[in-house]
């Protein structure tokens, strides 16, 4: 539960946080202490399972399934374009870095992730970069050396009654959830990857590091949804009071899905509420109104978009009166 305060409760009354194991306790305190605000986004360290967990060496091991990469490049050039452009894109969006130079060397704890890529049956041109987080190496794998962390989404059979309670249907989703949230620096060294500079596989590879908690890592679930209630914590002051409990009672990993019964009283009110709006400059993850659907009948359908057609027309011709 979230309070009042800005904090998670761990009352009493919290079956979910008092049901925890010992190890899962653990990774929550851990969050708890360690969760930071940077750049608009949460940040938080991975949860080992041994403060000072050591890794095998497996470099060569990225370096053999990248040369599978690469055959399948000289099979396919338009695979490798989309490859390229995708890779790009991550890296733009500060998902992804190179490794500077004076840090390649460094002392620390490292991992490399072996990745490749993934056409989806219903998109046939849209490929998926996926990082193969329980590749093992010496018998270790990285997902083995992190903990899980606590189920702190909520349980779907209790979102779907809570969202067929009402005759309109209100669905939201966060905008690539587990990109939102940030790994902290000291952790960054142990989601190596390797590629070329520009996709260019006739120089060498690059290393290139991860800078986000990504799908498919064992921690990531819980990390994400922890920051997620963490972001309607710290700004939904600033919007209708329905927010927090909206993202307690109506969220499931990274969708919303609410219903309302009025569509003139309740409508544009619980919009409000689902809409934790961001950008780079705001307290909170970015999550948006990605799509907004009410569904009861085409003719309150229709109702609804008639009058907010009808409310934009009136206000364009306030503005042309008011030129005049």
């Amino acid at each position: 539960m979230i309070s009042t305060d800005g904090e998670f409760d761990d009352s009493q009354d919290d079956v979910r946080l008092h049901a925890m194991s010992k190890e899962d306790r653990r990774t929550y305190a851990l969050m708890k202490q360690s969760v930071e605000y940077i750049n608009g986004h949460y940040q938080l360290p991975l949860p080992w399972r041994y403060d000072y967990q050591m890794l095998p060496d497996n470099i060569e091991m990225a370096r053999k399934r990248l040369t599978g990469l690469k055959r399948r490049f000289h099979r396919n050039p338009k695979v490798h374009q989309t490859y390229t452009d995708q890779m790009r894109l991550t890296i733009e969006k500060g998902y992804a870095e190179e490794v500077p130079e004076d840090e390649i060397d460094a002392d620390r704890r490292k991992w490399y992730i072996p990745h490749h890529g993934v056409f989806s049956k219903g998109k046939p041109n849209k490929l998926r970069i996926v990082f193969d987080y329980a590749a093992q190496h010496h018998g270790v794998s990285l997902n083995q050396v992190l903990m899980q962390g606590p189920d702190l989404n909520n349980r779907l059979d209790a979102v779907l009654l809570r969202f067929r309670k009402e005759s309109i249907a209100l669905v939201a989703d966060v905008e690539a959830m587990f990109h939102q949230v940030l790994v902290s620096p000291r952790d960054r060294d142990s989601l190596h990857f390797l590629w070329w500079h520009d996709g260019d596989f006739t120089k060498e590879t690059i290393p290139h590091r991860m800078k986000v908690h990504l799908f498919g890592v064992t921690s990531s679930p819980s990390c994400v949804a922890f920051s997620l209630r963490r972001a309607a914590l710290d700004v939904g002051h600033g919007y209708e009071p329905l927010v927090a409990p909206t993202v307690e009672e109506a969220a499931y990993v990274d969708n919303v899905l609410s219903s309302v019964s009025d569509i003139e009283a309740e409508l544009p009110k619980s919009v409000q509420a689902h809409w934790i709006h961001s950008n780079l400059q705001e307290r909170t993850l970015r999550v948006t109104l990605h799509r907004c659907k009410w569904r009861q009948t085409t003719r309150v359908q229709h109702r609804w978009r008639s009058r907010v057609q009808l409310r934009e027309r009136n206000r364009v011709r306030m503005n042309e009166r008011n030129r005049v």
